[in-house]
């Protein structure tokens, strides 16, 4: 116990005073007469002043002792242990996703977790604030930073670790950043990290982990082909002995499939299923007796759906038509339509590009002849200087090949493919919509008969396939960023615009921006995801948790590990403008001095 503000006890000295004007105060004893006139001139007699009574004790006198003293414990503001201190304790939590796993005591590592943060709350004073970091990929604040207890453990509640294998030093460099000289750090995990690995001096290590057994699925894909449809699964056993496990395949209520499976020691067992619905997502889960880690045991897939890209020939070269339709049909979801339902056209070279529209455009030479002297196109073999990082040109070499047919070019390109101060193929500059220009005579190249003419088509077709609105793909690791694009052009319509553009999880939803790309960097929660355009569901995928690394628990342990710097950064003041003391003081002063005057009205 101390006092915060000792001048306080001054008010000691009112205690005295107090009794003194008890001592010498006049008591007049109430005088029952019949009449005015009896008291005639009488009515003021001098008197020869006060003199000093016996002290009477009387109520009046313990309520104004007691109304002093009151306020004197008010002003030296009492204080009692570090009920006025506090300690700003920094809490990383491991978030990886073997914190998730089941000891043998029944409990997830993420509950030891929390019961040591309760037992470390019990320890600090009342006061202390507390912030609350998450690892990963990019280390978040769960709760915080210096906030009360009651509001992190709300935060807590939602907590739910999930992450892939990661490095645990940015989040150790960001508590260590929000420590500085007054605060303590605390890493909460599974396993003792290396004895070698540079940690911040004040990190206090507690690992609560476990080894243990586990059986999960490592990899998990719904594959699409012209026969139907099949899942392919890869099942992994982290344990020294041999396995059996169940696998069942359902949708909504339905049973697909189900079988028995051996999966022997420290090995894998991979398995196709051939699926017979038109159901949209397909749940897979195991049951094993020796699986610790429920997050691997359980895989959600959406079904996959086509990507057409509609594709027109417009060239008027028979022989050109015919090699550009063989290479196009042998690309899978390639579909030849007419010139006004293309998404990417091959047209002849001298027709040029829409100036409006968001169709892709390949012109396909022989370019017209420009000179003023006509003259014979140029067959070129080479050398070839190819923009071997652009995109297009992914695996090409043109090794062998004779580009034949070249013209001069007149319009306004970036190089992608020359030969000397020639432009053979070029993205042309200026265009409403991506367009190239091929300066070349299909019909005497060999080019389409050479391993570099299936290479270029597939880059060209697989490019104009991504750039398609909507998902790219339904199916993701916990982890992955997902990408895709919401519409093509400059800007949506009006009413597209004003309609909201939701991810919704479960009963939790996010709105997101509105843009041509939208990004969605490395959801922390497997399941299912809609993306709602206003009350329209524009189409949902799913996330599942895929690491052989983290769902492997034998390396898990338990230990503790004290910070290399030990000085104790002691507490803090905490700014407490009316303590609960001061509060109490004041109650009971305003009561002494309310019961004093009502003894004296009477």
């Amino acid at each position: 116990m101390y006092l915060a503000n000792p001048w306080g006890l001054l008010g000691l000295l009112a205690l005295p005073a107090i009794i003194v004007l008890h001592l010498y105060q006049r008591r007049f004893p109430a005088l029952v007469v019949a009449g005015l006139h009896l008291w005639a001139d009488e009515d003021h007699v001098p008197t020869s002043g006060r003199r000093r009574d016996r002290l009477p004790l009387s109520a009046s006198l313990f309520l104004e002792l007691l109304a002093a003293l009151a306020a004197t414990l008010g002003l030296v503001d009492l204080r009692f242990g570090d009920l006025g201190r506090a300690v700003h304790q920094i809490v990383i939590l491991d978030d990886s996703a073997s914190m998730s796993a089941v000891g043998s005591d029944g409990q997830t590592f993420r509950e030891r977790a929390l019961a040591g943060l309760e037992k470390r709350r019990q320890e600090l004073p009342y006061r202390s604030v507390w912030t609350v970091l998450l690892t990963g990929r990019r280390p978040t604040m769960l709760a915080g930073p210096a906030i009360r207890w009651s509001e992190v453990a709300t935060a807590l509640e939602r907590w739910n670790p999930a992450a892939p294998r990661h490095d645990f030093g940015p989040a150790w460099d960001l508590g260590a950043q929000l420590a500085g000289d007054n605060a303590r750090l605390l890493f909460l995990t599974d396993r003792l990290p290396d004895p070698d690995a540079p940690v911040p001096a004040k990190l206090e290590i507690v690992a609560i982990g476990e080894a243990r057994p586990n059986l999960g699925i490592s990899a998990a894909e719904w594959l699409r082909d012209g026969h139907g449809s099949s899942l392919f699964l890869r099942l992994q056993n982290h344990h020294s002995a041999s396995a059996t496990t169940t696998v069942r395949g359902v949708a909504g209520e339905m049973a697909l499939f189900q079988r028995e499976v051996a999966v022997p020691a420290e090995g894998s067992v991979s398995l196709q299923v051939p699926l017979q619905t038109a159901a949209a997502i397909v749940r897979v889960e195991l049951s094993a007796s020796d699986d610790a880690l429920p997050l691997d045991s359980r895989v959600e897939l959406v079904r996959p759906r086509p990507r057409i890209v509609p594709v027109a020939v417009t060239v008027a070269e028979p022989v050109a038509v015919q090699k550009l339709q063989a290479g196009l049909q042998a690309i899978p979801d390639v579909e030849l339509v007419e010139q006004n339902s293309a998404r990417l056209m091959f047209a002849p070279a001298e027709a040029g590009p829409s100036v409006a529209g968001t169709t892709w455009w390949v012109g396909v030479g022989p370019l017209p002849d420009i000179t003023d002297a006509p003259a014979e196109p140029l067959d070129l073999t080479g050398p070839f200087v190819l923009e071997r990082n652009h995109p297009l040109l992914q695996g090409v070499t043109l090794q062998g090949v004779l580009w034949a047919g070249v013209r001069p070019m007149t319009l306004p390109a970036t190089p992608l493919i020359t030969c000397g101060d020639h432009l053979l193929f070029g993205e042309l500059d200026g265009a409403a919509a991506p367009a190239w220009l091929l300066n070349l005579d299909l019909a005497r190249t060999n080019l389409a008969e050479s391993l570099d003419w299936p290479i270029l088509l597939t880059n060209l077709v697989e490019a104009r396939r991504e750039s398609l609105p909507g998902l790219r793909r339904w199916n993701y690791r916990l982890g992955e960023d997902v990408r895709f694009r919401l519409f093509e052009g400059g800007s949506e319509s009006e009413p597209a615009r004003s309609r909201a553009l939701i991810l919704r999880q479960g009963e939790t939803q996010r709105p997101l921006v509105r843009s041509a790309v939208v990004d969605l960097p490395a959801l922390s929660d497997v399941g299912l995801y809609e993306l709602r355009d206003g009350d329209r569901l524009y189409d949902s995928f799913a996330v599942n948790f895929f690491d052989a690394i983290e769902s492997d628990l034998r390396q898990l342990g338990s230990g503790h590990r004290s910070p290399a710097d030990a000085e104790d950064v002691g507490f803090f003041p905490v700014d407490q403008p009316l303590t609960w003391w001061l509060l109490t003081a004041l109650i009971l002063t305003l009561a002494a001095m309310l019961l004093d005057w009502r003894v004296l009205r009477q």
